[in-house]
């Protein structure tokens, strides 16, 4: 991987959970525009860079375009990844592959329960999820089944949603029984938010939508 990567601006929480994200599942979860996205893309290509030749590589996320606009988009940011946005993320608009560090990963987008016939037969070593609250439970549930390479991963990100949302009931509330790590952001583990943002969102949010905008609280 290319050293200039590591000159993003980022926190020990990000860097730690980078480090860390190496458990069967992996969840990045919290306030919009926390970090959790820049930490969990780079830890995605640092296991893309890393996986075995055997085991297929997927992104799902809610749609293909959602998939393209917060993934493959960022990931291709010379703003965010420097020199591996540059030639080594390709993708033509529409199709349901891209081209990562040299490995064909498939794209998959979930919109409703029929999206889970999508993985059926396939075996996959690793899986990156946007917005996982956003994907149907039993989609989730069969993404899981499917990633039976030995040393298999999830990772995935999400804002906050409901407390008794199936991902935080069933899983994030069940880490210690899980082979499951997750890292809770809230606004100011953002080090590449300026101040004055930071500060009009403090001022425009107010009860419940603060609890969710800022603190990143279910």
């Amino acid at each position: 991987m290319p050293a200039p990567i590591f000159d993003l601006p980022l926190s020990r929480k990000q860097l730690r959970s980078v480090a860390r994200a190496t458990a069967r599942i992996n969840v990045w979860h919290g306030a919009v525009r926390s970090g959790k996205t820049v930490a969990s893309l780079l830890a995605f290509l640092l296991a893309v860079a890393e996986a075995p030749p055997s085991g297929l590589i997927i992104i799902c996320g809610r749609s293909l375009q959602t998939i393209e606009r917060n993934v493959l988009e960022a990931l291709a940011d010379p703003a965010l990844f420097g020199p591996v946005a540059a030639g080594q993320v390709r993708h033509t608009r529409g199709a349901t592959t891209a081209v990562i560090l040299g490995r064909t990963v498939h794209l998959i987008g979930a919109a409703d329960s029929r999206a889970e016939g999508r993985l059926r037969g396939l075996t996959a070593y690793l899986a990156y999820v946007d917005e996982a609250t956003l994907l149907p439970e039993a989609f989730w549930v069969q993404l899981l089944a499917r990633l039976s390479v030995d040393g298999a991963r999830v990772l995935a990100t999400t804002n906050p949603d409901g407390p008794r949302h199936w991902l935080k009931a069933g899983y994030l509330d069940r880490a210690a029984e899980l082979d499951l790590r997750a890292w809770h952001f809230s606004l100011h583990d953002n080090p590449s938010l300026s101040p004055a943002y930071v500060r009009s969102l403090h001022a425009e949010y107010t009860g419940l939508w603060r609890r969710r905008m800022i603190d990143g609280a279910w």
